[in-house]
């Protein structure tokens, strides 16, 4: 996972200004998450963001949460540079 992050944003760095990250991981909501089976955990998220960051350190990160398409949702997305 974190190869393939860095790969396709290191490709594009400078011509994608942003990137969703990580897009709903239904953190503890969902028992067919392969990342979280996978790594038992939800570091996951980390470490992508991580491999993102190092790949092209200018872009935006976005983590785009379950449910931001209701405004009633308390569910956000979040970006950062």
């Amino acid at each position: 996972m974190i190869n393939h992050v860095k790969t396709i944003v290191e490709h594009y760095r400078g011509r994608v200004k942003e990137w969703v990250v990580v897009n709903e991981p239904y953190l503890g909501n969902r028992n067919d998450d392969v990342f979280y089976k996978t790594f038992g955990n939800y570091d996951y998220i980390k470490w992508a963001f991580e491999a993102a960051r190092e790949a092209d350190p200018g872009a935006v990160l976005i983590y785009n949460d379950t449910g931001n398409h209701d405004p009633r949702s308390s569910h956000l997305t979040l970006s950062a540079k």
